[in-house]
């Protein structure tokens, strides 16, 4: 596990249930050049990889519903609301670096802010995060980063509301290295006192070999283990978890195999779980790309799956049954600019005994071919609608 700068380790409620949610998993960095910096969920909210200069994204999401046999959209409402679907803006600076990301409420006001500034490396040194309530502000952090390298090495957060000014909470991330420095162990404090603790222990070829973390608070214990091949690819992954009051750590043990080719493309992964419960899949490759797997639970064939391609774009992605009786797929459709302009689900009925199509998504682009339009549909009902609106540096 590391220390991601843009992933807090902490929520902590006030007199009023309200919960600090300085929370994303942020990641910065230059949008067409190291398209990987950005997590899986911001690139969701981006709807893909950022084209052109982009100044600022903002997504609004409506859940779609039928009234009186019409399709209407509305947005979610504070039950409904999650990371997944709240209307959010990402703001950017030349560079593609996050600067400011905010989070509405229902009526559009400001609900959740955090700010970024970087040193001279474009590393995160400190984050601060407001919380508001009414349009009030009701809770503020600060996030202070110290690094190693590139390695966090301190994190530090103080945590202040309005409802105790004179009280501050802080929170510490302490990292420890070896002589290798190589990450030995994170120290969580809140306060001066110890929270969690997870260590690393390493091969003498610099393999990570186990990874383990403890909580002091709820004493959960979760330990990984890792064996490799002399070309330094995993071939074995053991975790257990143990929970309070727990002893045995075989009743929690799962066991992950992997298995490669001469060109080191994974072919095989088995997983064993609790009460010796066995997934395998295989793959099957062509020029490198993933063509067919094999699904097996408890040693029998359960699904294949087969990717089709056009002119390096998938165009289906079918799903067989052991028989060899067409299950259901997924196909795309592509514009001149080799965007994907729909989505198109089938899948089989069991009582018609055919293959029928059970919904679509349909994407729309700006001329940067960045989505600005996103509606996925059940059957022939919304089932919801994003809309993107970009701003782009000149």
């Amino acid at each position: 596990m590391e220390i991601n700068p843009f992933k807090p380790f902490f929520t902590m409620k006030s007199y009023f249930n309200i919960t600090l949610l300085f929370c994303f998993c942020f990641s910065l960095s230059a949008q067409e050049k190291n398209k990987s910096k950005y997590t899986e969920e911001q690139l969701e909210v981006f709807g893909g990889t950022l084209q052109g200069r982009v100044k600022s994204v903002e997504r609004i999401y409506y859940i779609g519903e039928e009234s009186e046999g019409v399709d209407k959209k509305r947005l979610p409402n504070d039950n409904e609301s999650n990371s997944t679907n709240e209307h959010c803006k990402y703001s950017f600076d030349r560079e593609g670096n996050i600067t400011e990301i905010q989070i509405f409420d229902t009526l559009s006001s400001v609900k959740y802010k955090q700010i970024f500034t970087y040193n001279d490396l474009w590393l995160p040194s400190h984050i601060e995060s407001f919380q508001y309530q009414d349009k009030k502000e009701v809770a503020h952090s600060l996030e202070t980063y110290t690094y190693k390298g590139k390695e966090v090495a301190l994190r530090e957060t103080v945590i202040s509301t309005n409802f105790d000014k004179k009280k501050k909470n802080v929170f510490k991330d302490i990292t420890k290295f070896n002589h290798k420095d190589q990450k030995e162990s994170i120290s969580a404090y809140a306060g001066n006192k110890l929270q969690t603790k997870i260590t690393f222990t390493y091969d003498d070829k610099g393999n990570l070999t186990q990874e383990e973390y403890k909580s002091l608070i709820n004493k959960e214990e979760n330990t990984t283990t890792y064996a490799y091949l002399s070309n330094g690819k995993v071939w074995q992954k053991t975790s257990y978890e143990i929970y309070s009051e727990e002893k045995d750590k075989k009743r929690n043990e799962t066991i992950t195999y992997y298995t490669y080719d001469a060109n080191g493309d994974l072919v095989e992964d088995q997983y064993i779980g609790m009460d010796d419960f066995k997934v395998g899949t295989s793959y099957c490759y062509e020029n490198k790309k993933l063509k067919e797997n094999y699904t097996y639970v408890q040693g029998t064939l359960k699904s294949v799956t087969f990717w089709r391609e056009e002119n390096g774009k998938t165009t289906k992605q079918e799903e067989f049954s052991p028989e060899g009786k067409l299950q259901g797929g997924v196909y795309y459709t592509y514009d001149d600019k080799g965007n994907c302009t729909m989505e198109l689900y089938k899948s089989f009925n069991e009582r018609t005994r055919t293959i029928e199509t059970t919904g679509k998504t349909i994407y729309k682009y700006d001329i940067y071919n960045n989505c600005t339009y996103e509606a996925k549909f059940f059957r022939d009902s919304l089932e919801y609608l994003i809309e993107r609106n970009f701003t782009y540096y000149e």
